[in-house]
């Protein structure tokens, strides 16, 4: 019998269909249409199957007096803390059917970035990995030949060709070590995530070609929750807590954790996240939208203004991932090629050189 791994959790799309059934549900039946939507969903899946698992899961729950949002949460695998975030408020504002819509562009928004980033990466990944066996198939056969050709002809090799060789040599016996490195990598990755998340978001942040993604990521989460937020009449402050819920970046929820000293002492919310800001997460220009919007009262306009504006430039970082990992990956792949062709090319030109000189 064929190893069938066993699901736990919904993919991307698999959650983005989950939120259109319930939203066409929701749109036509605003009191039930949450729950039977769910049921819905359960009715066209097989029994045996993750969805339904899931499905009858929340059903049970809803029944038994729970919010859907507490039902979500014995899921974490599949409704990550946005989704659970932007539903419990929807829960206190009754804004069920613009938070079901938000949700669902943001996981298509993920699902784009996703599907860039991976297409981007596509040719570096492949470059590096043909670098790699470029420089093993260099070493360990073609070198070694000229070795034998220029030792039947009495003839040394050059230095630089020895000691690439050797380079070459060395890695191949002792291919194993390498092994375990690439090992020890993904299972410290792997630690790293689950253990201490906080470190790999602050890795990520410092990653070059990474953090403009990241840094658009968090300013994008923050001013399309506190959009949403404020225009469903949530209180500025409120709408932090509710912002803290939604995101799954740690540098956000701890920026808004600390700046909750300073509102509860009466300093102006966005005055306080301001003044906690030490990274910085947020920019110079989104701190003053936030005080003309506090004075104007159109925090919750201006705020979706930003959102679209962030999301731009998020997806343009995206875009540009591919030409700044292919620099990182392809510069160095290159200088291994030039090394190697030296490494060829010398003992050739040494072979030529002994040949004139003898007639």
């Amino acid at each position: 019998m064929a190893f069938v791994k066993k699901k736990n959790s919904l993919s991307n799309q698999e959650l983005i269909d989950f939120f259109e059934v319930i939203e066409n549900f929701v749109a036509t039946m605003p009191k039930s249409g949450l729950e039977e939507g769910v049921k819905a969903i359960m009715e066209d899946e097989k029994k045996d199957s993750y969805t339904y698992h899931i499905c009858a899961s929340i059903i049970r729950d809803m029944e038994n007096g729970h919010l859907f949002s507490e039902a979500l949460t014995k899921f974490p695998q599949s409704f990550p803390p946005f989704v659970v975030g932007i539903i419990r408020m929807s829960e206190q504002t009754g804004q069920l059917d613009k938070s079901i819509k938000e949700i669902m562009f943001r996981q298509k928004l993920q699902e784009t970035i996703s599907a860039t980033v991976s297409k981007a990466t596509f040719v570096p990944k492949i470059s590096a990995v043909v670098g790699v066996l470029l420089f093993f198939f260099t070493c360990l056969f073609v070198i070694p030949k000229l070795s034998e050709t220029f030792g039947s002809l009495d003839t040394d090799m050059p230095l630089f060709t020895e000691v690439v060789m050797l380079v070459g040599n060395f890695m191949a016996e002792w291919w194993f070590i390498w092994l375990a490195l690439l090992v020890a990598l993904v299972m410290g990755y792997s630690t790293l995530k689950r253990k201490n998340p906080e470190k790999l978001a602050f890795i990520r942040l410092k990653i070059p070609f990474w953090k403009p993604i990241e840094i658009n990521q968090i300013k994008y989460d923050f001013c399309s929750i506190m959009g949403i937020c404020i225009d469903a009449g949530v209180e500025p402050v409120q709408a932090l807590n509710y912002t803290a819920l939604a995101t799954d970046n740690l540098f956000l929820k701890d920026l808004i954790r600390k700046s909750k000293r300073l509102t509860t002492n009466g300093v102006p919310f966005d005055e306080a996240l301001k003044q906690e800001d030490h990274v910085p997460i947020l920019d110079k220009k989104l701190y003053r939208i936030l005080l003309a919007g506090r004075f104007t009262g159109k925090t919750g306009t201006n705020m979706k203004k930003q959102a679209d504006f962030y999301r731009n430039k998020l997806m343009m970082a995206t875009d540009a991932i591919g030409e700044r990992v292919g620099m990182l990956v392809l510069t160095p792949i290159l200088i291994l090629i030039a090394i190697l062709l030296t490494a060829i090319t010398l003992p050739v030109i040494n072979l030529g050189t002994s040949f004139v000189n003898k007639f």
